[in-house]
């Protein structure tokens, strides 16, 4: 492994919820010009080969359907990695356990709450994530995910993060004997 990898720093300015928007941003970025480039493909064929362009063309969308599971798959990683890094480095003063329901317990150890439902939502989503990282689906039989899942991944981590920071901000004000401003 070259040098400059093992000792990259990692965190120049610190993870954030944009790092989150950011991914998504990548994903819809290549999705649509993925579907741009079918889309003038389809034209061309249509024109250069007329007899068989939609042979051609179920195949190119086929393998394009299949780079899009992969840029999805990719999200899940992403999004949760930095789910998780942001609890340990927000919401943690200590060194937590590795994965998430060691993350879970040490927040709530430090008088976090994150409700029932929301946590099961999360683990489900993290089942998901180790399965892609350790049992990869076949070249040809990606997992058929839609980009609403990804939103909805989207939206459970950073209100969950949301929520926390919001416990966080309410705790700090009654430590000083503060109240939160109305509508904040």
């Amino acid at each position: 492994m070259r040098e400059s990898l093992k000792n990259h720093d990692w965190h120049l300015y610190g993870l954030s919820i944009q790092d989150i928007e950011y991914t998504i941003s990548i994903e819809e970025t290549l999705r649509e010009e993925s579907d741009e480039y079918i889309k003038n493909r389809w034209e061309m064929e249509r024109v250069k080969n007329p007899d068989i362009a939609d042979d051609i063309m179920d195949d190119i969308a086929y393998y394009s359907f299949v780079n899009k599971q992969y840029i999805l798959e990719f999200c899940i990683i992403r999004i949760l990695s930095i789910f998780e890094a942001l609890i340990q480095n927000s919401f943690i003063n200590e060194k937590a356990p590795p994965g998430l329901s060691g993350k879970i317990k040490k927040i709530e150890k430090n008088n976090y709450t994150i409700e029932n439902d929301r946590k099961n939502e999360l683990r489900l989503w993290i089942s998901l994530r180790n399965s892609i990282i350790h049992h990869p689906s076949e070249i040809y039989k990606p997992l058929n995910l839609i980009k609403e899942d990804i939103e909805e991944l989207k939206n459970i981590t950073i209100s969950t993060l949301l929520n926390l920071e919001d416990q966080r901000v309410k705790k700090k004000l009654a430590g000083n004997g503060l109240r939160k401003l109305p509508g904040h």
